[in-house]
Parts: structure tokens; C-alpha cells; sequence
């Protein structure tokens, strides 16, 4: 397949060098100076450089039989209008955190997926990225047919980077959505790895309340969130969330996808995710983010 990634972050990156092993991929960078550096030197994933892939600018976007979207929430706004001319039998897929993307993506009439990315990523350069932390992305059918996913995840699947279904996208996306919620905002706050939402039993307690509030709000068992944040925050315990990373970088961050999704949808007060907001929100104005 003819494959475009649109985005060249961390997990644009790594989705492409991955899927580069079985299929033609264009990475869609805003950069003129990655679109080189990738042209000019490949794309690396640790120390393997891959084949198959070549770099154009955005603005070169042109009908490919899949496009995969990694853009974060805060550049999405920016390329509906762009997808919006392309044609009506390219099938999308969203692979954005939160679900502020939502009210973006619903108004394309195209066939879309979105999914969640389990992989953990860093990248060191325009050209390359590190693989820190296998896992999966999972997919579900927000517009069209699900059984053309199945199709699709025939295709996309890569050994040692497996892509898996499932059945309904706002429960996937909820999930995805929680531990977003309790684990970016601490780590950026507090300036630690994912590790101290257990380790530290103020960050714990803090760390709770949150989780507390994201299931209230998305209707969703909180122990069983709970159980999962905690798993999540194991796993990934030397990682440095994406929200930190952009903060760090002085990027604006994803906050509004995430905690300000849980505001907008919420009936009723909820402290501490308002807490973690302002904070955010004061720390980009203090980093001149906006």
C-alpha cells in the first residue's frame, strides 16, 4: 500500500519506520528542514535505518490509499481543511490523545478510524526516533463500515508492531482518556517521571482524586480506571509523559483535548481536574506559550 503519516513527531516517526518494513510510506512533515533530513539521511528508529519512506512538506498532501494522522490535537484544527479537499475514498485514521479531536473529525465525510497508540517514543532528531516501550494501537470505526477495518488491520499489521480492533471508539478513546488525565498533569506539574503517580503518596493521593473525577465524568468504574492508571504508571514508570516533553520544548500541550474535555462535558464541579487546568494553563503563559 501507498501509505501517508501525517505528522513528524515522535509517533508519526515511529509508525513509519515500522510500516516502511511491508508498505511505501510518505511522511507529511510542516518543516522544510525534517522533509530534508529525512530525504537526505532516512529514518531511523533507535540505530536501524528503514527503507520506504520519503518526506514531502504538508502542503504537498496528495491522495494516498490510507493516511494516518499523528498531528497533536493542537495542529489538528489546522488540517481539517486539507483533508476536508481530499478524496472521499481515502480512509483516515486519527491517532490523537484525549477527545477534543472529536468535534474536529465529525464534520469529514470520509470513512474515519481512531485509535489509541500504546507505544512509548522519543524522538532525538527529525530523522529519528527511539522505540522505548512496545505495545499496540487500537483502532475503532467512528464513520463507515467496520468490517472495512478488518480489511485494513490485514494490511497495516507489521510483525512486532501489531495494529488490533475494537469494537466501539468512545469507549477506547474513554480509556486512553483517563490515564491521560491523572498522569500528564502530575508529571508536567511536578516535573517527574510516570513512575511517582505511585511512588510518591502526595502525588498518589492527588493522582486519585483525578482518576475519581475523569470516570465520573465519562461514566466509567472508577476502580477499574483506578487499576489501570496504576498499571499504566508501572509500565511506563521511566517515561517522561508527552505533556512534559512539551512543556520542556515550550510547545503549547494537549491539555485542552484532555482535562479541557472533561471540563466542557461535566455537569457537575470537579475540583481538581479544574486545579490541574489553571495550573497548566499559568505554567505555558509563564513559558510564553501563549
Amino acid at each position: 500500500m501507498n501509505i501517508g503519516i501525517i505528522g513528524g513527531g515522535s509517533i508519526g516517526l515511529l509508525v513509519s519506520g515500522f510500516l516502511s518494513l511491508k508498505h511505501n510510506i510518505t511522511i507529511y512533515v510542516q518543516r522544510e528542514e525534517q522533509k530534508n533530513a529525512i530525504n537526505r539521511n532516512g529514518l531511523i528508529i533507535g540505530e536501524r535505518k528503514t527503507s520506504r519512506v520519503r518526506s514531502l512538506l504538508i502542503n504537498e498532501l496528495s491522495n494516498e490509499d490510507c493516511l494516518i494522522i499523528c498531528v497533536k490535537q493542537p495542529q489538528l484544527k489546522l488540517l481539517i481543511p486539507i483533508l476536508h479537499s481530499l478524496g472521499d475514498k481515502i480512509p483516515l485514521i486519527f491517532l490523537q490523545n484525549g477527545m477534543g479531536h472529536i468535534e474536529f473529525i465529525k464534520s469529514l465525510d470520509k470513512t474515519i478510524y481512531v485509535g489509541i497508540v500504546e507505544h512509548g517514543a522519543i524522538r532525538k532528531s527529525d530523522n529519528r526516533v527511539l522505540h522505548t516501550g512496545k505495545g499496540l494501537i487500537r483502532l475503532a470505526t467512528f464513520k463507515g463500515h467496520s468490517n472495512q477495518l478488518n480489511d485494513l488491520l490485514k494490511a497495516l499489521n507489521v510483525d512486532d508492531f501489531p495494529i488490533k480492533k475494537s469494537s466501539h471508539w468512545k469507549q477506547l478513546l474513554s480509556e486512553k482518556l483517563v490515564v491521560n488525565a491523572v498522569i500528564n498533569p502530575l508529571t508536567t506539574l511536578f516535573g517527574i517521571k510516570n513512575r511517582q503517580i505511585n511512588e510518591d503518596p502526595h502525588v498518589n493521593y492527588l493522582a486519585r482524586q483525578l482518576c475519581k473525577e475523569a470516570a465520573t465524568v465519562l461514566g466509567m468504574d472508577v476502580n477499574e480506571e483506578w487499576s489501570k492508571v496504576k498499571e499504566i504508571a508501572k509500565l511506563t514508570g521511566d517515561n517522561t509523559s508527552s505533556m512534559l516533553v512539551d512543556m520542556n520544548n515550550k510547545r503549547e500541550t494537549e491539555l485542552e483535548a484532555i482535562t479541557g474535555y472533561l471540563l466542557a462535558h461535566s455537569n457537575q464541579d470537579i475540583p481538581y481536574t479544574s486545579f490541574v487546568y489553571h495550573s497548566i494553563k499559568a505554567l505555558e503563559r509563564k513559558n510564553g506559550i501563549y
